[in-house]
C-alpha cells in the first residue's frame, strides 16, 4: 500500500516547512485587523516607519506588504501633503484581472464568460427590480441617459454599458452578486477582451 511505504521512509516526498515571509506576516496582521473589524474604511495606518517599529521589522518588509494590499484593493496609499495608508473600499480589479487571466491563459473562453454574464444578470435584474430604492433608480436612469448620449454621438459605449449593468448590480443590494458583475464588467472593457 502507498501509505505504508513513506510511513516505513520509503519515499521521501515532503519537504522543510518554511516561515512565512515577514511582509506575509504582516499582510496576514492587517487583513484579520479590517476582517474583525478593528480598521474600517477611511482609517488611517501609522507611517511605514512607525508601523515598521510597532512590528519589530525593518521597513522593507512593511513596504512591501503595503504595496501587496494596495494592489489587491484593499488599501490606498496617497502621496504628498494629506497624504498617508489609508484602508479602502474593496477594489473589484482583482475580479477583472482574474478573468482577463483565465482568458489569456485559455482557461475560459470570451464564450463562457458571457455565457456567465447571461446566467447571473436575469437574477441580479429580479432583485434589483425588488430591492431598488429612489437613489439607486435614478442613478439606473442616468446610466440609460449616458448609454443613450453615447449612441448619439457615435462615441465609445462600453463604460457607458458597464456602468448600467453595475448599478442594476448595486440595486440588487447582494455584495456576491454585485462584485461578480463587477468583475465580469471590468473584464469587458478591456481592449483584448472587445
Amino acid at each position: 500500500m502507498f501509505f505504508s511505504n513513506i510511513s516505513e521512509g520509503g519515499a521521501d516526498i515532503f519537504t522543510n516547512v518554511k516561515r512565512e515571509r515577514v511582509s506575509d506576516e504582516i499582510i496576514k496582521q492587517i487583513k484579520e485587523l479590517i476582517f474583525n473589524g478593528e480598521l474600517t474604511i477611511g482609517d488611517q495606518l501609522p507611517t511605514e516607519r512607525d508601523l515598521a517599529k510597532q512590528l519589530g521589522v525593518s521597513r522593507v518588509p512593511v513596504r512591501e506588504a503595503l504595496f501587496s494590499l494596495e494592489k489587491s484593493g484593499l488599501l490606498a496609499i496617497k502621496r504628498g501633503t494629506g497624504g498617508g495608508v489609508f484602508i479602502s473600499e474593496p477594489n473589484v480589479d482583482p475580479f477583472g484581472e482574474f478573468f482577463a487571466l483565465m482568458l489569456h491563459l485559455g482557461k475560459a473562453s470570451v464564450h463562457d464568460l458571457t455565457e456567465a454574464r447571461l446566467f447571473i444578470e436575469p437574477n441580479v435584474a429580479k432583485l434589483a427590480a425588488e430591492r431598488a430604492s429612489v437613489d439607486d433608480l435614478k442613478r439606473i436612469e442616468k446610466t440609460i441617459r449616458q448609454y443613450e448620449e453615447a449612441v448619439n454621438r457615435k462615441a465609445e459605449r462600453r463604460f457607458a454599458d458597464m456602468n448600467f449593468h453595475i448599478s442594476i448590480a448595486e440595486a440588487s443590494k447582494n455584495i456576491a452578486m454585485s462584485l461578480t458583475i463587477r468583475g465580469l464588467c471590468c473584464f469587458c472593457t478591456r481592449p483584448f477582451a472587445a
